[in-house]
Parts: C-alpha cells; structure tokens; sequence
C-alpha cells in the first residue's frame, strides 16, 4: 500500500485480491486500487475508488 498526503487529499493505492461467489460462481479477482480522500470537517472521507484488473498474481 502506498500512501501519498497532499494537504487536504490523500491518494492511496494498492494492489488487491478479492474473493467471493456471484450467482453461485466463485472467483477470485487480482485489481489495482486507487482511491482519493479529503479531509472534510476533520474527518477523512473516500471521493472516488478506482479498481483495475492485474494481472500480477
């Protein structure tokens, strides 16, 4: 995960492994994650999510 602060808005990203079942299907998924926060009232809150298939294992 890496973490990058600028001011008020922080952008963090990662890559992810997600698991689960859809309509009785299991998968497994392997995506990179970005995702941008402001700090609003104090409070950090998440603005926009980005998910992007890898194919890193």
């Amino acid at each position: 995960m890496r973490v990058r602060v600028y001011g008020d808005s922080a952008v963090v990203s990662a890559l992810t492994r997600s698991k689960g079942k859809f309509m009785g299907q299991e998968f497994t998924t392997h995506e990179r994650s970005t995702d941008v926060f402001v700090r609003r009232d104090g409070q950090w809150r998440c603005v926009l999510t980005q998910l992007t298939a890898s194919t890193k294992q």
